[in-house]
């Protein structure tokens, strides 16, 4: 995917009304594009790196049930919950008791559907963060990297990091099968469908339209990528965004940004609701 805005074959009003909407972002902004069709896409600074939020759940997600599907893990494995492990933000197991055992499939729903930090990290226990890294090269995801815990501070290595480009080809390969196949990916996806976090690439798309997405938030940045499905048409779509003000109003132009995507690639037209 090319690191500067692309023009497409498609009507110049769809360029026009992104770049109308970037322009009224209050944040720094990137965007990936890509119907799965064949077709081209759009992009706005997509090798860009951001801060990854929690984004970077997403490889964490394949890893571990690319591991459920060599038989290296047993998803009905129990891993306890200690009070040392809790940690605030997003989630719901920081509220429960220590000593509560649950079992890698349970974290996992709590890791993409509420975004559970305290999930998140007890999975990255298990698997590391080598193994998740290496996943990540072997997809071609090179400004994606995985160095440190959700809530904690960045270790030696940095921050967690991502780029728009990247949010694609690990959709992408997780839609045409080359980390999941079978079981193991329609359960992937279908988790992913069942994310909470609905104010963004959701917002405005009709009911008709299958999201499987997952958000990312931290001081001054709101993310969203996603796998939409609608009418026989499949594309990705992933929008960064930094230093950002106004959080409903970023939350508001990302949706935006979806819409116009949905009514090109769907409808052929510019006319959202």
């Amino acid at each position: 995917m090319p690191d500067s805005t692309e023009i497409l074959p498609w009507p110049d009003r769809l360029t026009e009304r992104l770049e109308e909407e970037l322009a009224r972002l209050p944040a720094e902004a990137a965007v990936a594009l890509e119907p799965l069709d064949g077709s081209r896409g759009w992009v706005h600074r997509p090798g860009e790196v951001f801060p990854a939020a929690s984004v970077v759940k997403v490889p964490i997600l394949l890893e571990l049930f690319r591991r459920f599907q060599e038989g290296e893990e047993d998803p009905g494995t129990l891993v306890p919950l200690r009070a040392r492990d809790q940690v605030r933000g997003a989630g719901i197991l920081f509220e429960l008791h220590p000593g509560l055992r649950l079992t890698l499939r349970d974290l996992a729903r709590l890791m993409i559907v509420v975004s559970d930090n305290t999930a998140s990290n007890l999975l990255l226990d298990r698997l590391g963060f080598d193994s998740v890294n290496r996943l990540l090269g072997r997809l071609g995801a090179r400004n994606t990297a995985l160095n440190r815990k959700f809530m904690h501070p960045p270790g030696p290595a940095g921050d967690n990091l991502t780029s728009a480009a990247d949010c694609v080809r690990i959709l992408r390969a997780l839609w045409e099968g080359d980390v999941l196949q079978g079981v193991w990916r329609e359960e992937a996806l279908e988790i992913l469908s069942r994310q909470q976090y609905r104010e963004k690439i959701p917002a405005r798309l009709p009911y008709s339209a299958r999201i499987y997405n997952k958000t990312g938030e931290l001081e001054g940045v709101r993310h969203d990528v996603g796998l939409v499905e609608d009418r026989g048409k499949v594309w990705v779509l992933a929008v960064l965004t930094r230093k950002g003000r106004e959080p409903w109003e970023v939350d508001n132009r990302i949706a935006r940004i979806s819409r116009w995507c949905y009514d090109q690639v769907v409808e052929g037209s510019l006319e959202p609701s």
